[in-house]
């Protein structure tokens, strides 16, 4: 109801439920893991008590915020509060919204497994999707609502003890009609089992599958981009033309771009592909091996453009822009790379799409890239200078914004490597490293690999560094179709890829390209300036 956005009413009117957030913040997980530790039930009754008074803070806004008069507002209050009492058999010293939230948080104070005794508890706990049955026809009776539905929003739920996940997945297959379960979990949880709550329940059934990732950038894009808009509006700043302030990226070729995106492609007159055949022998063979004469290119059918050089133009570009010279003498490589300081890196990915499709449809990393720019191109033209950002200033915000999730991805452990010493960074590395080299040192090929599917003899710690990478955004999940499951439970056999936001730092394509086994993508490492290397699909 506070949303102030151009399609905020629109969005309103199409919700029939009220919404009730109850987020795993740290203050209570710490209070629901140390109750665990003492007595599951413990644990299950800090929970409800934190669900009871979300919903009575929810209560509480909506009768505020009602059309009621002061007067029918305060009775309404009042009986409320009566009604909700009797049913949860507490008895508040004020009899007030306030009164029975102080009632609810000196039973969750009390709530001491080290105290002698047992817990006195006004109702039973295990029920609470059916004690929040009965608040909510309460609350619809005083609000005035006719049997309206209420969601129930838990966030986080990876972070809280499984006997409360437990009651919670359970209650997808059976749950009363007046509530709304939604259940914000990791993708990853690598203890799952097909006798899970969550993993027995049916898709479609029981419950809606709704990913808080994208698996394509083109999804990702409209996202971002509408979120871009809306920030630039609320700035003061003309959104009808990014590319006034941004340019036009040249890392996207025609298949992957939309709209005008593809006005800086580099054209098919032959230029970019003159340059890299001159440097380039493997590519040189390759127009050789297809019959393409660059210097007549016009002569080509749409299919054959599409088949032969668009398909590749990722690769080309990235070719072009590192390499010095390539060649090969008998059964060796000779690759010379441009040297290039990391920060040019960084500007290959200025210019729109590219810069959106960095941020992966994520809010809060476009907010943390696009934001500083914004703020800077505001002081321009209140300077009277102009708007556009050059790349340079652009790769400057996307060092940042690649070094600050860096920083966060090096906090989360993991045990890989010979000795079990590295930690998640370094197996991300490993992976973003040896597909660079497989676009840049080995001999060009049209099809560009840059994800990978996981092979049934990966060993246990690689699992578990790539269930924390999934599970941190760090590296993303491609279903095998539209609908992916709720929680992954192995991953083995199933396909990912590094997450855009990381590309810039290993100089790798904004594409999920053809996919490689986990285990070829670490052999691409121990057969350095070797040619020939042909790994399949």
């Amino acid at each position: 109801s506070m949303w102030k956005g151009a399609e905020a009413d629109i969005f309103r009117n199409s919700i029939n439920y009220n919404g009730v957030f109850i987020p795993a913040d740290a203050m209570w997980r710490a209070q629901l893991e140390s109750a665990e530790s003492q007595s599951e039930g413990v644990a299950i009754k800090a929970f409800s008590i934190h669900t009871l008074t979300a919903f009575i803070d929810t209560f509480d806004f909506l009768l505020n915020n009602n059309e009621l008069s002061a007067e029918d507002r305060i009775g309404a209050e009042i009986d409320f509060v009566e009604s909700a009492c009797e049913f949860l058999n507490i008895k508040p010293t004020i009899k007030s919204v306030l009164g029975v939230k102080i009632s609810l948080r000196k039973i969750l104070v009390n709530l001491n497994p080290r105290l002698p005794g047992p817990i006195e508890f006004p109702f039973n706990p295990e029920n609470i999707l059916a004690v929040c049955d009965g608040l909510i026809e309460i609350a619809n009776h005083f609000l005035g609502y006719s049997n309206k539905k209420w969601a129930l929003m838990f966030d986080e739920l990876e972070i809280v003890p499984e006997c409360i996940q437990r009651i919670l997945f359970s209650s997808l297959r059976s749950c009363s009609p007046r509530i709304v379960l939604k259940l914000a979990y990791f993708p990853y949880n690598h203890t799952a089992t097909p006798d899970d709550p969550l993993m027995s329940a049916s898709e479609r059934q029981d419950y809606e599958v709704i990913p808080l990732w994208y698996s394509d950038k083109k999804s990702a894009r409209s996202f971002s981009q509408d979120l871009l808009v809306s920030s630039m509006n609320s700035m003061g700043l003309d959104s009808s033309n990014l590319e006034v302030y941004f340019g036009s990226s040249i890392i996207n070729g025609v298949s992957e771009s939309i709209g005008a995106y593809s006005k800086r492609f580099p054209d098919e007159s032959g230029h970019i592909y003159n340059r890299l055949a001159m440097k380039d022998a493997s590519f040189a063979s390759y127009l050789v091996d297809k019959k393409l004469d660059l210097n007549n290119l016009k002569s080509l059918t749409e299919s054959e453009r599409a088949s032969k050089l668009r398909k590749a133009n990722s690769i080309i570009i990235f070719r072009d822009y590192f390499l010095k010279s390539f060649g090969k003498s008998g059964t060796e490589f000779k690759v010379v790379r441009r040297s290039r300081r990391q920060d040019a890196t960084y500007s290959l990915y200025a210019g729109i799409p590219s810069l959106i499709d960095i941020t992966e449809g994520n809010p809060r990393v476009c907010l943390n890239l696009f934001f500083p720019m914004l703020r800077e191109i505001v002081e321009r033209m209140r300077n009277g200078r102009k708007a556009y950002l050059d790349p340079s200033h652009q790769g400057v915000a996307i060092e940042n914004l690649v070094s600050s999730t860096r920083s966060y991805l090096k906090t989360i452990p993991a045990t890989i490597g010979i000795d079990n010493s590295d930690g998640l960074l370094q197996f991300l590395d490993r992976l973003g490293v040896n597909f660079n080299k497989l676009i840049i040192d080995r001999e060009f090929k049209a099809d560009l690999y840059s994800s990978f599917t996981v092979d049934s003899i990966v060993d246990e710690n690689t699992l578990e560094a790539l269930g924390a990478a999934l599970n941190s955004g760090a590296v993303v999940y491609i279903p095998d179709n539209d609908v992916s499951q709720a929680v992954i439970g192995s991953l083995r056999g199933k396909r990912f890829r590094l997450s855009h936001t990381l590309a810039p730092f290993y100089a790798l394509p904004l594409v999920k390209g053809k996919s490689l086994s986990l285990l070829n993508v670490f052999k691409i490492e121990e057969m350095d300036n070797q040619v020939g290397m042909d790994f399949g699909e």
